[in-house]
C-alpha cells in the first residue's frame, strides 16, 4: 500500500535559494582552471519551506561562445550530476568556456525551483 501526502494548507513554501561556491564569475569573466587539474563547485541550498525538504538536484553543463551558452554537453558516467557538489576530474572538459548550472526542485512542489550558474574557462596545461 502506498500513500501520498499533499501539501498542508498551513505550510508556507517558497522557492529554495541556491548559492554556488566559488560563485563570482560571469560569461565575460569566467573562473579559469587548467585542463590538467581537477576542480569542484560546491553549493549552499537554503530551503524556504515548513514542509518536506525532499528535492532533486541536477547539474547541467553548456558550452559557451563569447555571447551565449547554448549547447548542453553530456559527460561520462563518472561525473555525478545529481549531487549538490559538482566534481570535474582533470581532462574531462575540452578547452573553452562553460556554464555550470545547478537546478534544485522541491519534490512535493515541483513549481518551487531555483537555479544558479557559474562560468569556467578551461585553459592549456
Amino acid at each position: 500500500m502506498t500513500t501520498s501526502q499533499g501539501l498542508n494548507i498551513n505550510e508556507t513554501c517558497y522557492s529554495p535559494t541556491v548559492t554556488l561556491i566559488p560563485g563570482q564569475s560571469s560569461l565575460p569573466s569566467p573562473m579559469s582552471y587548467r585542463r590538467s587539474q581537477d576542480f569542484s563547485i560546491s553549493s549552499m541550498i537554503q530551503f524556504n519551506c515548513d514542509g518536506s525538504l525532499s528535492r532533486t538536484t541536477k547539474w547541467t553543463i553548456k558550452n559557451c561562445t563569447s555571447t551565449r551558452c547554448s549547447f548542453e554537453i553530456v559527460l561520462n558516467e563518472k561525473v555525478m550530476t545529481t549531487y549538490s557538489e559538482l566534481y570535474i576530474p582533470s581532462r574531462t572538459l575540452d578547452y573553452g568556456v562553460y556554464q555550470l548550472t545547478l537546478s534544485v526542485t522541491m519534490i512535493d512542489s515541483p513549481n518551487l525551483k531555483a537555479s544558479s550558474s557559474v562560468y569556467v574557462r578551461i585553459t592549456a596545461t
